[in-house]
């Protein structure tokens, strides 16, 4: 099983996981990594490779992270960058609930470098816009 981490800015993380044990329940090899004020990139390094460690699978390690260029994204990909893990490690940005949920489902049936793929075209397609098709002005609407 592909291994997740959530790298997030703030308690992003943790909103995250909430709503994936409102859905699904308890999920298995998904922990999460927060950059907040009181701890500072320090503590969130350290926390980063705990998490790493504790999902840890030969089927590799995907970091989703929240903001590209921010400080989860480069830690993990420094972190990514070292010899210290005899896995593969993929990273994302710009994570949101329905590709989280759709990397949830789908981490067992394909590769690292697959679930990339699939990750991109969810990304791009989890976004709508709502399109008000009445025609009809304010002053007409009755409450």
């Amino acid at each position: 099983m592909i291994g997740i981490v959530l790298a997030t800015h703030g308690k992003l993380a943790n909103g995250f996981m909430d709503a994936i044990k409102m859905i699904l329940g308890e999920p298995e090899a998904l922990e999460i990594a927060s950059l907040t004020t009181n701890g500072g990139i320090d503590k969130f390094t350290k926390d980063l490779k705990t998490a790493v460690e504790k999902v840890s699978s030969k089927d590799g390690v995907f970091i989703l992270t929240d903001l590209q260029s921010g400080t989860p994204y480069n830690t993990s990909v420094i972190l990514s960058q070292t010899n210290d893990y005899d896995f593969d490690i993929k990273i994302a940005s710009g994570i949101n609930l329905p590709t989280l949920l759709e990397i949830l489902f789908q981490r067992n049936n394909y590769s690292l470098d697959e679930l990339s793929k699939i990750l991109l075209d969810i990304g791009s397609t989890s976004i709508a816009l709502y399109e008000n098709t009445n025609n009809s002005s304010d002053e007409d609407d009755e409450l």
